[in-house]
């Protein structure tokens, strides 16, 4: 079965969003996201189970990338 990911920014630049208008607006969720995510990491980490800690490591790898986009 194919993997689907579906970020609503991409899709609103795929319909004509303009970057210059949107990534701003993004850019400031995505950090916000990545922040708590980067909080639970270290104030939880260790009592994650390895299937949460590997979901909340994806979510930081996930929301570096948007943030790098």
């Amino acid at each position: 079965m194919p993997v689907e990911a579906r970020e609503r920014g991409i899709l609103k630049l795929w319909f004509g969003a303009r970057p210059e208008v949107l990534a701003p607006v993004q850019l400031d969720e995505h950090h916000r996201t990545l922040a708590d995510y980067e909080q639970l990491a270290e104030s939880v980490g260790e009592v994650l189970s390895r299937g949460q800690r590997e979901a909340l490591e994806f979510g930081i790898r996930y929301e570096r990338m948007m943030v790098d986009f």
